[in-house]
């Protein structure tokens, strides 16, 4: 590799990281301190208690895949203040990698990084102050794009250490949630009909075993640990079954669910580029197959985001890789008509393109920090204050209980939840029986310290809220109460 080669790899990789830190300022970099209201939290809190000895499933539960729990007990053992986020940054940082090489399969990389911060600015709408699966699940997702995109459009053969890698990817977005899995069973289908019309039946048997056995290598070491610890059941009915269960409960209806999606794809001319894309490959006539392909795997992944009937803007974080290939596309097709001579002077009016075309992807949603200060303060400290209260009034030993209030007052006091289900999750619990006796009897026997409710959930038609009320009426006083936050203390 000559110098200027070696000099380009290191500028791409810092604008690949400026582009990385750039997103990761939307979380805040002291998650312990500053721990929004979301539902990032929860998955804050798994670290903590790991990190403190308990037992995913068995001692805590949320129907997300293990490798989310994980990720934050790493983050919390690197540093309890920034490790979580040092840990988002890295993974954003190997997403924009791979996005840039799969920009640079049809343009210049000059041209495939300014690609790249397109998919930044619609990361922004949707990141959510971070901390989500479907930010960890990026760069697997990313990868495997990638690798798909690269053989299906004739740049290259699947190399056999490609293919098992694709499958620990596949693997290790299962263990983070496992209805992300979508862009495999996408390309695995178009590589099957490829395969299976070239007559390649020897080479795709190999294959599939090859993506097997990545796959094993991300699941079976999470397999004996629950085997050992002698809670793999509740880790499968927790992940898999709860989850899409939870998935099936009621939310929103399909006309609501693709309203919201269209709208969103609009603010941010996603669907003008799909149909940019779509008009240009057929006029051209060149690798159709290969073209519908990737209209098909977009149009799929934007199916699995209404799939949930739950609006939530983090779920388009795992639809970003769809983008960047018909972006690069059309970038590149924009400055191969531009009227100038070859050389520099195309690269560097590309780029003006480039720039001209992010600017119009609605300019008023650009970065403002001080937007993000503001998500920052949104509990206006009330939870701060009442999670600081509880941690000076308490012990690390005392068990406190938050109710539909997220993470944040867990993470902040350093406290312990006396049930595992430290957060409800958003189902009628009617409809899951045992889950609420076991949690209400869980209160009865464990004696929170303390139990914190916000008046805005307290909504008396749920038999839970009734029975939690009766609870407190019976062995509670009001400890503090600020707005709509109550803080109730136990009698000694």
């Amino acid at each position: 590799m000559d110098k200027r080669a070696v000099r380009n790899n290191i500028f791409v990789m810092g604008l690949v990281l400026l582009l990385a830190l750039i997103t990761c300022l939307g979380a805040p970099p002291n998650w312990v301190e500053q721990a929004p209201l979301s539902d990032s939290t929860y998955y804050l809190y798994f670290g903590q208690a790991m990190e403190k000895g308990l037992v995913m499933y068995a001692d805590i539960f949320d129907h997300k895949g293990p490798l989310l729990f994980v990720i934050n007990y790493i983050g919390i053992l690197i540093s309890e203040s920034y490790g979580v986020w040092l840990m988002g940054f890295a993974f954003m940082a190997v997403y924009y990698w791979f996005a840039f090489k799969t920009a640079s399969l049809v343009i210049d990389s000059k041209l495939a990084v300014v690609v790249s911060a397109f998919s930044m600015i619609v990361l922004w709408g949707c990141f959510e102050k971070g901390n989500y699966a479907d930010e960890y699940a990026l760069p697997f997702i990313m990868y495997s794009v990638y690798v798909f995109i690269k053989y299906l459009s004739g740049k290259a053969a699947l190399a056999n250490y490609e293919v098992v890698l694709n499958g620990l990817c596949m693997g290790c977005t299962f263990l983070l949630r496992a209805n992300m899995i979508g862009t495999w069973l996408c390309f695995a289908l178009f590589i099957i009909i490829k395969m299976v019309k070239e007559k390649q039946g020897k080479q795709l048997l190999k294959l599939i075993g090859l993506f097997l056995t990545g796959f094993l290598l991300a699941v079976l070491p999470f397999v004996v640990y629950f085997l050992i610890k002698g809670y793999l059941w509740e880790a499968i009915y927790a992940s898999l079954i709860f989850n899409f269960m939870y998935t099936g409960t009621s939310g929103n209806g399909w006309t609501e669910m693709f309203r919201w999606g269209y709208n969103f794809l609009s603010k941010y001319s996603l669907v003008l580029i799909f149909m940019l894309y779509f008009i240009i490959t057929q006029l051209k006539k060149d690798q159709r197959y290969f073209h519908v392909c990737n209209i098909i795997y977009a149009f799929f992944a934007f199916i699995l985001l209404c799939v949930s009937k739950r609006m939530y803007l983090h779920y388009f974080m795992v639809f970003v890789p769809c983008i960047i290939y018909p972006c690069a596309y059309i970038v590149n097709e924009l400055t191969a008509h531009l009227p100038v001579r070859e050389g520099a002077h195309r690269k560097y009016t590309g780029v003006v393109v480039c720039l001209a075309l992010l600017i119009s992807m609605n300019i008023t949603r650009i970065y403002d920090y001080r937007e993000v200060k503001e998500l920052w303060a949104e509990k206006d400290n009330i939870y701060t204050e009442i999670a600081h209260e509880i941690e000076q009034n308490s012990t690390e030993q005392d068990r406190i209980y938050t109710h539909n209030l997220n993470g944040c007052i867990y993470v902040e006091s350093n406290r312990l939840a006396a049930t595992r289900y430290f957060a409800l999750p958003a189902v009628n619990l009617d409809n899951f029986p045992e889950m609420k006796e076991e949690f209400l009897n869980d209160l009865k026997v464990n004696q929170p310290l303390f139990i914190v409710t916000d008046s805005s959930y307290n909504n008396m038609s749920l038999d839970v809220n009734r029975q939690l009320q009766k609870i407190i009426d019976e062995n509670y006083y009001l400890y503090d109460h600020r707005e709509s936050v109550k803080l109730y203390r136990r009698y000694e």
